[in-house]
């Protein structure tokens, strides 16, 4: 009786997001999601409490800036160990698919390139910036306050991506804004000086993190995305770089002052084999958080 009218599809064709999810594609979603949020925060849990513990031995001097090498020599480390054991365990099925050739991802060009090479821009600063604000706060303080970053992420999704949240997810975003509400009450509350220098240490990580994650959903959704490995390879290694230069420059003219003094100290109060227990652990729980937050990027966004 009435004419049928056939929409064309988009261009680069439709994705996931496009197509309407039943209610048991959306709880086979949070299913999916579940494994790397817990990971994400238990391992993320361990990784600050290790970093604050770190830090407040005093293995090396403050200007060493030791936990950004060590975070982004644990990153690349990671993600080097976890790619040779995906090709290890896919070297296993070549027998059955040996005329099947490897699929190459195309290259990024146009902005999406420029996007992925200021991504580790973003996340070396929020990184220098959030270590800088627990030597000054301590790691609770940039815990609690740090949860800033999830309304500016929010913020920046909608302005520079035009993103639409759910219901959920603006609940989820007002509950970490009233939790945020209640620390400030408390803090304007409290008879001593207001943390002004360490509060705002902490939001500029925050912004410098949201802008690592609003660069990582947009690379995400590209026509033809960067895996999570490539994204943290180039943040890790980039930052790897950088912090060898800095302490190059900065740290290797006062080696003995600044690194092995201090490290001999620190080392003979703690013990040697508790120094070595606390940094392989603090290594492994760095990757761990990362590996987490890149599998909630890629089920949830």
């Amino acid at each position: 009786l009435y004419p049928r009218v056939v929409f064309p599809p988009p261009p680069g064709g439709y994705t996931d997001s496009d197509m309407p999810r039943t209610p048991s594609a959306r709880s086979m979603e949070g299913d999916s999601l579940l494994p790397p949020l817990l990971q994400f925060l238990a391992a993320g849990a361990y990784y600050f409490l290790s970093a604050q513990t770190i830090i407040n031995r005093g293995f090396v001097h403050p200007d060493v800036r030791q936990m950004v090498g060590l975070m982004c020599l644990s990153d690349s480390s990671f993600c080097v160990l976890s790619g040779w054991w995906s090709r290890r365990r896919a070297a296993r099925g070549k027998k059955q698919s040996r005329a099947r050739k490897p699929e190459r991802r195309p290259k990024l060009a146009g902005f999406p390139r420029l996007a992925l090479y200021a991504l580790p821009v973003f996340d070396l600063f929020g990184l220098v910036v959030a270590f800088e604000a627990i030597r000054v706060s301590g790691s609770g303080f940039h815990q609690t306050v740090g949860g800033a970053s999830v309304p500016i992420g929010a913020a920046l999704n909608v302005l520079l991506l035009r993103t639409r949240f759910s219901y959920e997810q603006l609940s989820a975003i007002g509950v970490v804004m009233l939790g945020l509400s209640v620390k400030a009450r408390a803090l304007l509350a409290d008879d001593a000086d207001f943390p002004a220098e360490a509060f705002a240490l902490v939001l500029a990580s925050c912004f410098g993190y949201a802008m690592r994650g609003v660069t990582m959903e947009y690379l995400s959704k590209t026509k033809n995305p960067p895996s999570g490995d490539r994204m943290t390879l180039q943040m890790s290694v980039t930052g790897l770089v950088a912090w060898s230069l800095y302490f190059v420059v900065f740290a290797l003219p006062d080696f003995d002052e600044k690194v092995r003094a201090p490290f001999i100290s620190a080392t003979r109060e703690l013990g040697v084999w508790k120094t070595a227990l606390l940094y392989a652990t603090h290594a492994l729980s760095r990757g761990l958080t990362s590996k987490g937050i890149m599998g909630i990027v890629r089920v949830g966004g």
